[in-house]
């Protein structure tokens, strides 16, 4: 018998083609034992975007997908909210996935997952589903410590429980014995609370610590490798090289802040993956300008001999070339070479 995983998504119809890679991803990686019943919360969704998402769920025999467009189901999420929202700094689609003990479809489960869609699943996930939440609201990854003086808006017995967003498994049976979602909205409504991060924010207060915490390998983001590398991974609060693993094994890579379809001088890492499994879905040539643009730029690198001496520049053009040619002089042990640009 397969195990039945709820997973919700929140997200505006710009960020169709974006689900459509996590749900390739996802459902491509998944175990055989694992069926995965996925929701979408949305104001609007275009009809032949839930066509796409609908072909891709369909052609694997392991999930179901129910689109609910809430306002063609009169879901008085609007009205319960008096802090202004905007497109760009606090969207409905961002408050929605903080309450999703509102949502009728949900009231037969007593737990759920919640996932950002700028995500790539690199193997099978459905371990998070078993992490025993016990008394505890949700489960997601403790902020690392080199990242305190982005909480400092907060009071300190938050900051020091802090966690991340992107991904929560969340207890809706205990969400609902303490009616959570009264508590949140009332959060989310004080209009002189100075919110930063948003919906993490919003969460981290109602949650005020009771947590539980899962593996920094769930949501591995690309842009820390630089910043962490540095550091030589190591942290006050990930202490056994686990931001390390992380990074090189990833189970799932989250494109938070540097994001593959955005136009950018330098490509964040990782993003040919994003690029193999959007060319599997409907959506394949959505991003078909930004990719040529990546590709068609000329990159530099820096080849240094025995680690320190230097023996100048070589010129290549596509990200992706560069990383192989990194790949086969990685193999010489004497010899490195690092991107400049």
């Amino acid at each position: 018998m397969q195990e039945r995983i709820p997973i919700f998504f929140t997200f505006d119809n710009n960020y169709a083609a974006q689900c459509g890679v996590t749900f390739e991803s996802l459902l491509y990686n998944a175990h055989k034992s694992v069926f995965y019943e996925l929701y979408i919360l949305s104001d609007f969704i275009s009809e032949e975007n839930q066509n796409k998402l609908h072909q891709i769920v369909n052609k694997y025999n392991n999930a179901t997908l129910e689109i609910i467009i809430l306002n063609e189901n009169k879901i008085s999420f609007h009205n319960n909210f008096s802090r202004q929202i905007s497109d760009t700094v606090l969207t409905k689609e961002a408050l929605y996935r903080c309450v999703p003990t509102m949502v009728e479809a949900f009231d037969k489960y007593d737990k759920i997952i919640y996932s950002d869609v700028d995500i790539v699943v690199m193997k099978d996930i459905s371990q998070l589903y078993d992490i025993d939440l016990e008394d505890k609201y949700l489960a997601s990854f403790k902020t690392p410590a080199f990242l305190s003086h982005e909480t400092e808006h907060l009071e300190q017995s938050i900051r020091d429980q802090y966690f991340g967003g992107g991904l929560w498994i969340m207890n809706l049976k205990k969400m609902r014995e303490d009616n959570l979602e009264e508590k949140i909205l009332s959060i989310t409504n004080n209009q002189e609370l100075k919110l930063i991060w948003n919906e993490q924010d919003i969460m981290n207060i109602a949650c005020d610590g009771n947590v539980a915490y899962f593996s920094y390998e769930y949501v591995s983001l690309p842009h820390w490798y630089y910043e962490l590398k540095d550091k030589d991974y190591y942290d006050e609060i990930y202490k056994n090289r686990e931001l390390e693993d992380a990074m090189m094994r990833p189970a799932i890579i989250h494109y938070a802040g540097y994001k593959p379809w955005v136009k950018r001088s330098r490509p964040p890492r990782t993003y040919e993956i994003w690029y193999y499994y959007l060319r599997k879905t409907p959506f394949k040539h959505d991003f078909d300008d930004i990719y040529e643009y990546i590709e068609s730029k000329i990159y530099r690198y820096k080849i240094i001999l025995f680690g320190f001496i230097p023996l100048g520049t070589v010129k290549i053009e596509g990200a992706i070339k560069g990383k192989i040619y990194i790949k086969i002089f990685n193999k010489i042990k004497f010899i490195k070479l690092t991107q400049i640009n």
